[in-house]
């Protein structure tokens, strides 16, 4: 994925690091420093350079991450080449539905990251230690069981039905190939309405959290 992070552009205009040096989190912070440095790089600016890429043939779309309505709304008002995907948390417990709604009629590809809720974020987050996992949720385990299919897959499949795209990772082979099973078959719409159920707004790619090493509430 670090791959893909060097198109998409992220609303923190945080001083240049090289990939090889720090990556974030928590390379948020320089190595040598001790504490975030900003840099006066408007988002405007950004683009336009991302733009280049996509004008010479290096990228064949671009995109953007995190980024809010409003910002979105902004960017497009400037941007030569509208981003074609935008890629923020997402998951039964972060439904983000008047989000997902507002991106997809701006043309814009809704990508889902941490599909599986809690999982990736245990090592970092208070939130996430305190949330019940989502593979071990009632509701989901149902649901599986109700399909013949894992937790996992349900979780995805959610995501996919919704016309989200999905970047789960796993350095598992079985689970990676137990991921390809979101095809071929549908949550049916007591399924769907029993997972909606479960949106609480729980967001735990928080960068408040100390783990982060910034004091910067980027999604309030």
């Amino acid at each position: 994925m670090a791959w893909f992070h060097n198109y998409t552009i992220v609303p923190v205009p945080c001083e240049f690091t090289p990939i090889a040096e720090a990556y974030p989190p928590p390379g948020w912070i320089k190595p040598g420093k001790d504490k975030f440095e900003y840099e006066r790089s408007p988002i405007q600016d950004t683009w336009a350079e991302i733009e280049k890429i996509a004008e010479v043939g290096l990228a064949k779309n671009i995109g953007i991450s995190n980024f809010n309505v409003q910002t979105i709304l902004d960017m497009l008002t400037y941007c030569k080449i509208k981003p074609a995907v935008l890629q923020v948390e997402l998951h039964p417990y972060l439904q983000q539905k008047r989000l997902v709604d507002w991106v997809h009629k701006q043309g814009i590809q809704i990508m889902a990251y941490s599909s599986f809720g809690p999982i990736s974020y245990l090592e970092m987050t208070g939130t996430a230690k305190d949330a019940k996992p989502l593979m071990d949720h009632d509701v989901i385990k149902s649901i599986a069981a109700k399909h013949n299919k894992t937790a996992g897959q349900v979780l995805l499949r959610w995501s996919v039905q919704r016309n989200i795209v999905v970047i789960p990772k796993s350095l598992n082979q079985g689970r990676m190939e137990a991921n390809l099973g979101v095809f071929g078959w549908a949550l049916d719409e007591s399924d769907l309405k029993a997972i909606s159920a479960l949106d609480a707004g729980l967001r735990f790619n928080d960068t408040m959290e100390p783990a982060y090493g910034i004091d910067l509430p980027l999604f309030d």
